[in-house]
């Protein structure tokens, strides 16, 4: 980008003194550098959230999660439903070791008390690649997990593994739905691109998710232990 026919050897132009055109470059190069910089200090910063629950207290109410939280979370319209629990703050595309994640702040439907913390991403591609990037970012961290549990069973493949500190207890969870084990038959069911997924491909194992996630829960939280 900075040869020696860069800024100003065109003939139209008068030329660039060298000196002037080295410091031009090496201001570009350092620019470059803090930008990547300032990107990593992000990412790393943003797990070093993660691990430390985003800073917030078991039994906390969605007004001092939202208050409190060292990302500021944004309030749904309609909480999300999980059964017992509801989501209704969410961060979306959080920056993670190189992968993009959405957290959702879970709270006992009965009580309104913060019970655990869901960070997630759910693609077809690329998820092997962030589990072994959040997981060896992890082990730097906390070291090596207190329990490690896999299931290559012929539905669905699972490996979690669990660490717990004084503040938090952390579960890394990675879903294979694309398992040998599941039989296809038959053609797709349409091929109309505003047809979700699941009802235009539900045949094609190839276009089922891999889901990666991490669930953040108090150190007690042992259901499940893995």
């Amino acid at each position: 980008m900075c040869g020696p026919a860069d800024l100003g050897s065109s003939s139209r132009l008068p030329a660039v003194p060298r000196f002037l055109r080295s410091l031009a470059c090496s201001l570009l190069g350092i620019t470059l550098f803090a930008g990547a910089a300032g990107a990593q200090a992000e990412v790393d910063e943003n797990l070093a959230r993660v691990l430390a629950g985003f800073g917030l207290q078991w039994g906390q109410s969605v007004a001092e999660v939202q208050k409190n939280a060292s990302v500021t979370p944004r309030l749904l319209d309609r909480p999300l439903d999980y059964g017992k629990l509801m989501a209704p703050l969410v961060i979306s595309n959080l920056p993670l070791q190189g992968s993009q994640f959405h957290v959702f702040f879970q709270f006992e439907r009965k009580s309104g008390q913060l019970k655990q913390i869901l960070v997630q991403r759910r693609r077809a591609d690329g998820e092997q690649a962030a589990f072994e990037h959040l997981e060896a970012s992890i082990k730097t961290q906390l070291g090596e997990p207190v329990e490690t549990c896999r299931s290559p069973g012929h539905a669905v493949r699972r490996k979690a593994e669990r660490w717990t500190t004084e503040q938090i207890g952390l579960r890394l969870v990675f879903f294979d739905y694309r398992a040998p084990g599941i039989i296809t038959e038959g053609e797709p069911l349409t091929e109309d691109p505003t047809v979700p997924w699941y009802k235009r491909e539900s045949l094609n194992v190839a276009a089922l998710p891999v889901r990666l996630l991490l669930r953040i829960t108090s150190p007690d939280d042992d259901d499940p232990s893995c």
